[in-house]
């Protein structure tokens, strides 16, 4: 189990020690070139990457893989490095029997299939129109990529339609201090609230960890950018509605559900 205080001293020494603690923007490390050596020129897709999810029913504790096996963590710390937005719509019942969605969309702003078109127009997108009548028909969801210290890789947090007003929140208090996420360290932990039928869930909470060095943020940057050559998308089969449609990987865009209408009640499907 790894604890709080080991969380946050982790965090403090790669502000203090950028080179040794984030081995990935280590100026010596290619990390294109590395993904090639070990994984060839088929390259890596998003759905390759170790992924931590939101707990269900209002827990506090993420589920974190590594080498030594899955730790429980409260917190998780590193760099923002993309985000990968797609929605979801299944006409029936979700069966988890690996059918294709009826309609997905691999940016967020697009969907194909029926009913298609432009997901802000789309009425299955609206709040109030998921069968319990408070979420949205059509499934809105974020992978975070996030680069933590020690890691080549970065980790991806699945973020649902319940998390993703936080995410957007952050973004946009970082957008008024004048940062750009990967120029700051980012915390994220978990809080527990109820939705208006008293279901309790557990959601994301976001804050600034610090901000990175000049040249500690423009290695982060390069990194993006490498990475994204590096990724390569394919088809995978549909497992469960949180990877209910293959995406591309957007580098270094905030685009996070910015044509949804989070006014409505903010638990949806969780």
């Amino acid at each position: 189990m790894v604890s709080n205080s080991d969380v946050q001293h982790n965090s403090e020494t790669a502000l203090a020690h950028p080179d040794t603690s984030y081995r990935a923007l280590a100026q010596a490390v290619d990390v294109a070139e590395v993904v090639t050596a070990n994984l060839g020129f088929a390259g890596l897709n998003v759905h390759d990457l170790d992924k931590v999810k939101i707990p269900a029913g209002g827990a506090l504790t993420f589920e974190l893989p590594t080498l030594q096996g899955t730790v429980a963590v409260d917190e998780l710390r590193g760099i923002i490095i993309g985000m990968v937005d797609y929605r979801t719509f299944f006409a029936g019942a979700f069966t988890g029997d690996g059918s294709p969605p009826d309609c997905s969309s691999a940016d967020g702003i697009y969907g194909v299939g029926t009913p298609g078109g432009a997901c802000a127009r789309c009425p299955k997108a609206a709040w109030g129109s998921a069968e319990n009548g408070r979420g949205q028909a059509c499934s809105a969801r974020t992978h975070l990529l996030l680069l933590r210290p020690g890691s080549m890789l970065p980790l991806v947090v699945d973020l649902p339609s319940s998390s993703l007003a936080a995410l957007r929140k952050y973004l946009l208090r970082l957008t008024d201090a004048g940062h750009v996420f990967h120029q700051v360290q980012t915390a994220i932990a978990l809080e527990a609230v109820k939705n208006a039928g008293g279901i309790r869930y557990s959601r994301a909470a976001f804050a600034m960890a610090g901000e990175l060095a000049p040249d500690l943020a423009a290695r982060a940057a390069e990194y993006a950018r490498a990475l994204e050559g590096a990724l390569k998308a394919r088809e995978v089969e549909v497992e469960n509605l949180a990877e209910a449609a293959e995406h591309d990987l957007r580098i270094g865009e905030v685009k996070a559900a910015e044509n949804a209408d989070f006014t409505g009640d903010p638990f949806s499907d969780e």
